[in-house]
């Protein structure tokens, strides 16, 4: 390793199943009422 001489970012992504989310991010009612489909 070297000594570094700018500043880094480490970026971590963590998925899941989305199993959490099925009756609101996966529910077109849910996201139509709150205004986030398009028409």
């Amino acid at each position: 390793c070297r000594e570094q001489t700018t500043p880094k970012r480490v970026v971590t992504l963590a998925c899941d199943t989305g199993n959490r989310y099925l009756s609101k991010l996966y529910n077109d009612e849910w996201m139509n009422e709150r205004g986030l489909l398009e028409k």
